[in-house]
C-alpha cells in the first residue's frame, strides 16, 4: 500500500496529504499543474480540466473552471470540501472540513466555487481527489441532422456505458484539434467535411483496461444502431489531449476570435436542435452535450445579418428554459440573463460579507 509523503517531502503550498483518504489540503495560490504533479506521485488526481497548466486554484474556484470531464466526474462544486477565507470586511472564516463525509454547518463551499471573488478571498482549500484511471479512449461519431443526433442522444441516456464526457463540435472547429491522435481520420477529410458540413459527437471512457474497452466497444455498437459510423480511438493520450484543447476551444483567444465568442447554457434536451440552427447561421461551435452547453462563434466568413441571427437565436434559446449567455471574448449585444431573484440573493450576501458591488455577469 502506498504511504502517505512525510511532511519533508511536501512543497510549502502543500499543508496536509493523507493520501490514504484521498484529500489535499494546500494553499490556493497553488497551480494546477502544480497540483496535479504532487497528486500523481501517489497515483491520484484531480479530474477538472483546464486549457493552462499556470492556472491558481484560487482563480480556478472564482470561475469554477471545469472541462469536458465534468459530465461523468463533476465540477469544482464536487471537489471542494473545505475553505479558509477571507471576507470584505477582512473577517478570516472557514466552510466544511478536512474529510469527504462532512455535512456540519452551511455549504460555504459551494457558495463560493463559482463566485468570481464576490464574496471572499479564498488562502486555502481542502480537495477530495480520484485515482488515476489506468485506460482511456474515445469512441467518434458524426451526423447530417439535428433529428439523427437527437435520436442518438436519446439511447444514449438509457446505455449501459457510464462516458465521462459527452462533447459534441461542428466541420470547423475539428481543424483546432488535429493534435488528438486518429481524430482527423475518424472525422473524415477536409474536402469532404466543406461539401457535408455535419456534427460531430466524441464519448469519452476512462477505467480499468477490460472496462473501458467494453464500454467502448458498447457505445460504438449503440452509435451504428442508430445509423451513425463510429470509430473508436484506443490511443491513451487521446482522451487527455481532447480534453486540454476542449477547454482552449472553451476559453477562446483573440486572435482566432476577432468578434465574439459567447457560451450557451441550455437544458440537454435542445442541444441537438439549436446547434444545427447555429451551424445554419455559419457559427463555429464547440459543446458538452451531455451538460447543456455550447460555445459558439461567427466564422470568419459569416456576414453581419447571420451574426446577428446567430445572437438573436441564442438570447431566445436561453431565455425559453431561463438558461444563461456570457460572453468570452470579444464584443455582442448580449442582455443580462441573471434572473432577478439570483441577483437580490447575491446583494444580499454581498452586503453581509462587505464586498464590492456585483459585476456585470457578461464580463
Amino acid at each position: 500500500m502506498s504511504q502517505d509523503p512525510g511532511p519533508q517531502s511536501l512543497p510549502a503550498k502543500v499543508l496536509e496529504y493523507p493520501a490514504r483518504d484521498m484529500t489535499i489540503t494546500v494553499e490556493t495560490d497553488l497551480t494546477y499543474g502544480e497540483l496535479q504533479h504532487i497528486l500523481a506521485g501517489e497515483g491520484q488526481q484531480l479530474p477538472i480540466d483546464v486549457a493552462d497548466d499556470s492556472i491558481q486554484l484560487d482563480q480556478m474556484i472564482y470561475s469554477d473552471l471545469c472541462g469536458p470531464r465534468e459530465f461523468g466526474c463533476g465540477t469544482l462544486r464536487d471537489y471542494v470540501i473545505g475553505v479558509e477565507a477571507v471576507d470584505g470586511h477582512g473577517r478570516r472564516f472557514h466552510g466544511g472540513g478536512k474529510v469527504v463525509k462532512n455535512v456540519a454547518g452551511y455549504d460555504i463551499c459551494r457558495m463560493l466555487v463559482g463566485s468570481e471573488k464576490k464574496f471572499g478571498q479564498l488562502i486555502s482549500t481542502t480537495l477530495k481527489v480520484v485515482p488515476v484511471s489506468a485506460c482511456s479512449c474515445l469512441v467518434c461519431a458524426s451526423f447530417a441532422s439535428a433529428a439523427e443526433l437527437e435520436a442518438t442522444l436519446s439511447r444514449l441516456n438509457t446505455s449501459q456505458t457510464t462516458p465521462v464526457l459527452m462533447d459534441l463540435l461542428c466541420t470547423e472547429t475539428r481543424k483546432s484539434f488535429h493534435a488528438v491522435p486518429g481524430l482527423a481520420d475518424a472525422l473524415g477529410s477536409d474536402a469532404h467535411a466543406a461539401t457535408h458540413p455535419r456534427i460531430f459527437l466524441v464519448l469519452g471512457f476512462s477505467g480499468p483496461e477490460r472496462v473501458c474497452r467494453w464500454q467502448a466497444e458498447t457505445a460504438a455498437a449503440e452509435l451504428r444502431e442508430c445509423g451513425s459510423a463510429a470509430v473508436i480511438l484506443p490511443d491513451q493520450e487521446s482522451l487527455r489531449l481532447w480534453c486540454r484543447t476542449a477547454c482552449k476551444a472553451a476559453s477562446g483567444t483573440p486572435s482566432e476570435n476577432p468578434d465574439w465568442l459567447v457560451e450557451l447554457r441550455i437544458l440537454p434536451s435542445m442541444i441537438a436542435t439549436v446547434t444545427f440552427q447555429l451551424l445554419e447561421c455559419d457559427c463555429k461551435i464547440y459543446g458538452r452535450a451531455g451538460n447543456g452547453r455550447l460555445w459558439v462563434q461567427p466564422i470568419t466568413d459569416s456576414t453581419a445579418s447571420t451574426r446577428t441571427q446567430a445572437l438573436t437565436l441564442m438570447q431566445a434559446a436561453a431565455a425559453s428554459c431561463n438558461g444563461s449567455l456570457k460572453l468570452i471574448l470579444g464584443n455582442a449585444d448580449l442582455p443580462q440573463m441573471l434572473p432577478d431573484s439570483v441577483q437580490q440573493i447575491v446583494s444580499q450576501l454581498q452586503t453581509v460579507l462587505g464586498s464590492s458591488t456585483m459585476p456585470n455577469p457578461n464580463s
